[in-house]
């Protein structure tokens, strides 16, 4: 299957191997990074790594939501007013942090759309920066094919193998939608297996590593580490 032009990735080019020969780490709110630990890991794959976060961890660790490199947001923005303010405040505190957020899907803005996406023009007043997601295709050319969606995890994945991050270090990528709902959600899980078999094609030199993985477990190479 092709790629899906994109109409409004363009200015994502900037990021194309920023971060060519740095590892990156994704810190996603899974119960297996939430529950062990109450600010950020004090081990070395997170201290080195180029660090992205998402969603709801601004309120279940915002030790490491507060000290990340990169912050995705945007599903729910227009249905929950108190996770709009918790996701307004965030971005003030934090004018250092480069946000993205999820806009536009399948060529349509969310305001169009009307799902509860946030819009280009709140993304715009909080100095986030909008993707186009698409629902076909993974992208290795996140700035002229729109990324491939279903859950925030995959446009993350795209944005760190685009920026050139290796290896990239999975924590609490526990294959589910939300915090409360977080290990062997069927269909995101067949989606990773899909993705597996994409990035050995795309980034075939790219490793992927879970650290304490719950529902990726032997997807990739496994690591434990213990916040004892």
């Amino acid at each position: 299957m092709e790629m899906y032009p994109s109409k409004f990735n363009k200015h994502l080019e900037k990021f194309k191997n920023i971060h060519k020969g740095q590892s990156g780490i994704f810190l996603a709110p899974g119960k297996s990074f939430t529950e062990e630990w109450d600010g950020p890991p004090n081990y070395t794959y997170y201290t080195d790594s180029v660090k992205a976060t998402v969603n709801r961890m601004i309120y279940l660790n915002s030790r490491v939501a507060n000290s990340v490199d990169y912050y995705f947001f945007g599903s729910e923005y227009n249905t929950h007013a108190d996770w709009k303010q918790q996701i307004d405040e965030y971005c003030k505190r934090t004018p250092n942090i480069v946000k993205f957020a999820s806009a536009y899907e399948n060529g349509r803005s969310h305001k169009e759309i009307n799902r509860g996406n946030i819009y280009q023009e709140q993304a715009d007043e909080l100095g986030a920066l909008c993707w186009e997601n698409n629902l076909e295709m993974f992208s290795n050319d996140i700035a002229n094919y729109a990324v491939f969606g279903h859950s925030i995890t995959f446009p993350i994945m795209q944005f760190l193998l685009y920026m050139g991050c290796n290896p990239i270090y999975l924590v609490g990528c526990d294959g589910g939608l939300t915090a409360g709902d977080n290990s062997n959600n069927s269909h995101i899980m067949s989606l990773w297996k899909v993705f597996k078999i994409w990035k050995n094609i795309e980034y075939k030199d790219v490793e992927i590593v879970s650290i304490n993985p719950v529902s990726l477990k032997d997807l990739f190479r496994n690591v434990y580490i213990s916040s004892s």
